[in-house]
């Protein structure tokens, strides 16, 4: 995939193709998603909702550990 121009430095910003699967779906469904390399969490979250078409009310977390392990409480 080749960068695209940034936005107010005038610079390149890189871009990232990734495919985004439901697990557990039959027929498969997923969606491939072009998004800036900087782009946050919250805001993938909201990329990610309008991808499948979701209103906001699906259960979700972004991890880099095993996805299927249980939550921790938050401390704070």
């Amino acid at each position: 995939m080749k960068n695209a121009k940034g936005g107010m430095g005038g610079g390149s910003e890189s871009m990232l193709e990734v495919r985004v699967e439901l697990l557990d779906s039959e027929p498969e469904i997923w969606r491939r998603l072009e998004i800036r390399g900087s782009m946050a969490l919250n805001q993938l979250r909201l990329v990610l909702q309008e991808a499948f078409g979701w209103a906001d009310a699906h259960l979700h977390r972004f991890t880099t550990d095993d996805p299927f392990a249980p939550l921790r409480p938050v401390a704070g």
